[in-house]
């Protein structure tokens, strides 16, 4: 049997397990064969990784198919414990001292904890990954995957060459909340004039924005890498937009990393260089703002998305430039 094909047959065992050990709120263990890394990282063209084809799984339907439902306060602050538990455990390799709330289910993935919505209550809550034992003091965030084509293949990316702590994914379309209408734009056209409820990056609340909150309250100077798209006509010269959403993100270190790869006249840092898409009314940049915490804003090109998506090697050298260094600097 191929490699492939193995570590696609483990991860269908793996789902079948899950459903009968989520009530404790452990998933299966990782198959001992297969290396901790061996089981989430792959080579450039050997197709997509364990972790790849489980979000996707739990993606399914997102566009049109799932109805989108937020949080409650309360429903929100029993997420937030939840998360904060398992980032706990994780940092000390030990099993999570708290169950799921309802409608939820932890799985293991080798290396990783999933957090996920269980297949009859699936409202759209999006999916927490954490990574297990040693981990660079970061999260990867995918908010509009459905809506900014490409985003999630370069926070897979990202994830897994900076050996990331937490990835954060939507399982819903941005506008899955308003039939997938765009809202109107606000005058710089940079963001809604409105949050709708199902955009996580803007709506006052959502799972989503609850694991950040707890991810930050577990390791409060946690980086955080947000992946988003742009038309080309919005900026026609630039392939990708920086932006440290008013924290104390360096954004001048990153943009160097891709000037070099790039172009240094495709990287353009919000506000030195460019008006828009500076991600001011990011409401999980603002969290990280409160937080004292750093959040990289990141916008990439449609032309260039597309070719990220076409070419695992750019897309590593990509995610590896888009590795943040110190805060401040």
């Amino acid at each position: 049997m191929s490699r492939m094909r193995a570590m696609v047959t483990v991860v269908a065992a793996s789902t079948a397990g899950c459903s009968a050990m989520c009530a404790s709120g452990v998933g299966p263990a990782p198959d001992p064969a297969l290396g901790l890394r061996e089981a989430e990282d792959h080579d450039p063209g050997e197709g997509p990784s364990r972790l790849a084809v489980r979000l996707d799984e739990l993606r399914r339907g997102g566009r049109s198919e799932v109805r989108y439902v937020a949080p409650t306060p309360e429903e929100a602050r029993a997420f937030a414990a939840w998360v904060g538990a398992v980032a706990l455990a994780a940092r000390a390799v030990q099993e999570p001292a708290a169950s799921p709330p309802p409608g939820f289910a932890l799985e293991r993935l080798a290396d990783l904890w999933i957090l996920e919505e269980l297949p009859g209550s699936r409202r759209g809550t999006g999916v927490v990954v954490v990574r297990i034992g040693p981990a660079a003091p970061r999260m990867v965030e995918a908010p509009h995957t459905f809506f900014d084509a490409g985003t999630l293949p370069l926070a897979l990316a990202v994830f897994r060459g900076g050996r990331a702590r937490a990835l954060l994914v939507n399982t819903v379309h941005r506008y899955a909340a308003v039939g997938l209408r765009a809202p109107v734009r606000s005058e710089d056209g940079d963001e809604p004039a409105a949050a709708c409820p199902s955009d996580v990056a803007h709506a006052p609340a959502s799972f989503l924005l609850a694991a950040h909150e707890a991810l930050l309250a577990v390791e409060p100077a946690l980086w955080a890498v947000q992946l988003h798209g742009f038309a080309d006509a919005t900026a026609p010269d630039a392939a990708v937009i920086l932006s440290a959403a008013g924290t104390v993100a360096d954004t001048a270190r990153a943009a160097g990393a891709l000037g070099a790869l790039l172009g240094a006249d495709r990287v353009r840092r919000y506000p030195e260089d460019i008006g828009v898409l500076g991600g001011r009314t990011n409401v999980m940049a603002r969290s990280s703002a409160h937080h004292g915490a750093p959040f990289l804003h990141v916008e990439v090109a449609r032309r260039w998305r597309d070719r990220l998506v076409a070419d695992a090697v750019l897309r590593a050298e990509v995610a590896a430039a888009l590795g943040p260094g110190e805060p401040g600097r």
